[in-house]
């Protein structure tokens, strides 16, 4: 039931975006630690991606999950033969709470990050910041900080 939650939660805030997912590259790794788990990144142009993490605890069977619409700027750094990107979007996440009523928390993020693209390797290494509100079952403010790698599956460059 969580899992079919999930999926109707990130199909109303990326209505359409899951299903046009045809990109040329995909990348699939590994963050942490604000949320650790594994990352999904599908591109959609030269610009344009779709980033999902999710993560899970067995012993205590709680899940996170978030998703985001990314635009990435390559123009403001210089790093040749590599390529560099500030990136910024917008998405949601949801979190089953680590108490009695096991409520499940809604809520919005804007991501802000640097992504490096190494060019003998098809590798994405990166850091993000991410200003995140939550809207269910109580408003709350907090803020994600990650970083992670991702092995690019035929990548652009």
């Amino acid at each position: 039931m969580r899992v079919v939650k999930t999926l109707l939660f990130l199909m109303l805030i990326f209505p359409g975006t899951i299903s046009t997912a045809n990109a040329n590259e995909i990348g699939i790794g590994l963050a942490t630690p604000v949320p650790t788990g594994i990352t999904l990144k599908l591109w959609f142009d030269k610009s344009n991606a779709f980033d999902i993490v999710g993560s899970w605890n067995v012993n205590d069977q709680k899940y996170y999950v978030h998703a985001d619409y990314l635009t990435h700027d390559f123009s403001k750094f210089s790093v040749e033969p590599a390529a560099m990107a500030f990136y910024y979007g917008f998405g949601g996440r949801i979190k089953e709470e680590d108490d009695k009523d096991s409520d499940t928390r809604l809520g919005m993020r804007i991501p802000f990050g640097l992504a490096y693209y190494p060019q003998a390797v098809p590798f994405e290494i990166f850091g993000e910041i991410a200003p995140r509100l939550d809207i269910t079952p109580h408003t709350d403010f907090g803020l994600d900080i990650m970083i992670g790698i991702r092995y690019r599956i035929n990548p652009n460059n």
